[in-house]
């Protein structure tokens, strides 16, 4: 009982400690690096829970080059291979946020998103203007 009541005290001193740093302006860090923390950290949760997609984009990248075939089992192998590197990519960003490691927060992989690679469908772009058609 004496244990859980020392860690909630604990707990309750860190929480106090981080909301003051946060805060108060003298104590927290510049904006420009809470921003690129912040940004490192989405950046880790986005690639971890799209990962996966690395699959069907290898697939699709192999069947462009080669055929079919080739695509769905080569490409298949490439894009497990890449799953397991932009969602591991994506745990060492959201564990190691706070600090600017790599140099600048900068990110471990390029390009920084999955949907960055799509460029046999023309990318985001290409779809957000495909979609500014007029109303009639």
């Amino acid at each position: 009982m004496d244990i859980q009541r020392l860690l909630v005290k604990r707990l309750i001193l860190v929480g106090l400690f981080f909301s003051i740093m946060l805060v108060s302006p003298e104590i927290s860090l510049a904006d420009s690096t809470l921003e690129k923390a912040g940004g490192k950290l989405v950046r880790g949760f986005a690639n971890v829970t799209t990962g996966w997609i690395e699959v069907f984009h290898e697939i699709y990248e192999v069947t462009m080059q080669k055929d079919p075939v080739t695509g769905l089992l080569y490409g298949s192998v490439r894009g497990v291979g890449m799953a397991v590197i932009r969602t591991g990519s994506g745990l060492y960003e959201i564990a190691t946020f706070p600090f600017p490691v790599p140099e600048k927060y900068e990110s471990p992989i390029k390009p920084e998103f999955v949907w960055e690679r799509w460029s046999g469908f023309g990318g985001l772009e290409a779809f957000v203007a495909n979609s500014d058609t007029p109303d009639p």
